[in-house]
């Protein structure tokens, strides 16, 4: 009689009795012009808003304002110009985190509006890709982080550029740049901390507009490092952790490249001043007291 017991119980679980169900996968359609994520009402079909296992959609001309911290699978920001973007926006002290999945942004916009003391925070919770179509990821005082998994990353693709991460705020999720990382909000500092970042060659580090790009972790990869002519000679970027493994070209006509700590690429140093009409650029180079710096050479430097 036990054994018929234990045999039944065994073919319970075999086929799922008594489990619990996997939560459903729902796509959301956002459709109010201007107004919140929370409320379930604003989302097509009922039973909104969506969770961390959904698909989330903003369709164009409209704007989704992120006002409590909230969850998606995949975002999608659809758009046809400038003028009619699909548009989501996380408030100061919110927070939208978004679970192994994607965001596509043709002509859409993804923004972190926070303030100094108020952070937008956008988490990365896994494996997680954004792509980029004539758009932007726009940081104001915006934090991009991790969720504390072992499989956070975040890669940025240009399905077709522009496609730039950009403002001022602290990405400190691993990254993977295959688009544009962007400092140009004059005064500000757009910092690359925590995790490690990696780039492919058609990607850039840039600083612009009086912006500064500030490193404080390690990057490797052949990205660009550039500073655009006529952008400020305000703009810098500065290298402040040990660099020793990269490959890109160092492009730069205006602003400061600041080295606090050893950087090193195999790529070629580009550095000039530009006129026009009457305007002439001015750039620099500095290079903090022990620090080094080596273009289109082997790195004498062991950062271990």
């Amino acid at each position: 009689m036990r054994l018929s017991l234990f045999l039944i119980l065994m073919m319970l679980v075999a086929f799922g009795v008594g489990a619990t169900p996997a939560a459903a996968q729902t796509t959301y359609t956002f459709q109010e012009a201007d107004d919140v994520w929370g409320r379930a009402d604003n989302w097509l079909p009922g039973g909104g808003p969506p969770g961390a296992d959904d698909t989330a959609i903003i369709p164009l001309a409209r704007i989704c304002r992120v006002d409590d911290d909230e969850h998606c699978k995949n975002l999608t920001l659809e758009g046809t110009s400038h003028q009619a973007l699909g548009t989501v926006v996380i408030e100061p002290g919110k927070s939208l985190t978004i679970h192994g999945g994607e965001a596509s942004m043709d002509w859409g916009r993804l923004e972190l509006a926070g303030t100094t003391q108020d952070p937008a925070t956008l988490t990365i919770s896994g494996d997680v890709l954004i792509l980029g179509e004539v758009s932007h990821v726009e940081m104001t005082h915006g934090v991009i982080e991790d969720s504390g998994g072992p499989s956070d990353k975040l890669t940025i693709e240009a399905v077709e550029p522009p496609f730039r991460l950009q403002g001022d705020g602290d990405i400190q999720v691993e990254l993977l740049n295959k688009a544009e990382v962007y400092a140009n909000h004059d005064g500000e500092t757009l910092l690359l901390s925590g995790s490690v970042k990696d780039a492919i060659h058609d990607a850039f580090w840039s600083a612009c507009c009086g912006g500064t790009l500030r490193v404080d972790v390690e990057v490797s990869g052949a990205a660009y490092w550039t500073i655009p002519p006529f952008t400020g000679e305000s703009s810098e970027i500065v290298i402040g952790a040990c660099c020793p493994d990269l490959s890109g070209n160092v492009a730069l006509y205006d602003g400061t490249f600041v080295v606090e700590e050893p950087f090193c690429t195999t790529g070629t140093l580009y550095w000039s001043s530009v006129k026009e009409r009457d305007s002439v650029t001015s750039t620099s180079i500095r290079v903090n007291q022990e620090a080094v710096a080596v273009f289109h050479g082997a790195c004498p430097i062991d950062c271990s």
